[in-house]
């Protein structure tokens, strides 16, 4: 049996919407890259749930433009 992991990201925002992303999903998305899928949910109406959506194949980090924006700090 084929294991198929699949990830689901949703904005009501369009297309090109930014979407966060954690480094355990990114890491995740590299090490099972054949059997992983991103479903990014657009233009998402809670009143119809309804919404479009494409989907990504593989390593989040070969399609993806990354951009960091949470860090852990400690003293």
């Amino acid at each position: 049996m084929v294991l198929l992991y699949i990830e689901v990201k949703t904005t009501k925002g369009g297309i090109n919407t930014s979407f966060m992303i954690s480094a355990n999903e990114l890491a995740f998305s590299s090490i099972y890259a054949s059997n992983y899928e991103l479903y990014r949910v657009y233009e998402y109406n809670h009143e119809f749930n309804s919404g479009k959506f494409f989907r990504i194949e593989g390593d989040l980090k070969a399609t993806l433009n990354l951009k960091p924006t949470v860090y852990s700090a400690k003293l």
